[in-house]
């Protein structure tokens, strides 16, 4: 998953992004407001339960420390 921040364009493959480290110590309340991070709900709920519930967990997360999660499309 790739976490983009407000107003920046995905160009090119998918590179690891470093988080906050307040996100982890939690020195602020909402340390990953202005991320959004978008989903291709088709994919993401075709893995195994497990796998689904664990993604699930994190975007829950991500979202209460301030994250706008939302849908992604794949051009046709």
């Amino acid at each position: 998953m790739r976490i983009l921040h407000v107003g920046e364009q995905h160009v090119g493959p998918v590179a690891p992004v470093s988080l906050p480290p307040s996100l982890a110590d939690g020195s602020e309340t909402h340390p990953m407001h202005g991320y959004r991070i978008g989903v291709f709900w088709d994919w993401f709920n075709d893995a195994t339960p497990e796998v689904v519930d664990c993604c699930k967990s994190a975007l829950i997360f991500l979202s209460a420390k301030g994250a706008e999660v939302g849908s992604s499309s794949l051009p046709t």
